[in-house]
């Protein structure tokens, strides 16, 4: 369960997807499982994954965040350890695309240099 990793966070303030439903869920300080709360005015999110190669569960993550603060101001981001984009510079060309249009729900982008030649793509 998360507690034993996330030391200082409150489990209300760890959101998971429901992927089957959209819906924002947490768990309540009993560990049981809840609807989200809306997001506040203001709130800074970090959208957090293991890899991408496309993006889509990032840009849909984030999505389903702004839809969740009901209109409200939030900041969003998101890190990946892995940016993989299946290791091909067309992919990482989209994905910066989709990132730096107008109406993109991501806000700032962070990953690790665990893959080098795919990370130099995105500042190319």
């Amino acid at each position: 369960m998360a507690t034993t990793l996330l030391h200082g966070l409150k489990l209300e303030q760890v959101l998971f997807i429901d992927k089957d439903t959209r819906q924002l869920k947490s768990r309540d300080s009993d560990g049981k499982v809840v609807y989200a709360k809306p997001v506040s005015e203001g709130a800074h999110v970090l959208i957090a994954d293991d890899f991408t190669n496309s993006g889509s569960t990032l840009f849909n993550a984030a999505d389903t965040m702004r839809k969740h603060a009901q209109g409200s101001a939030i900041h969003v981001s998101a890190y990946v350890t892995h940016f993989v984009a299946q290791y091909e510079q067309g992919k990482v060309k989209f994905f910066v695309d989709k990132l730096f249009e107008r109406d993109s729900p991501i806000g700032a982008f962070y990953c690790s240099d665990s893959l080098p030649d795919v990370t130099s793509w995105l500042v190319d």
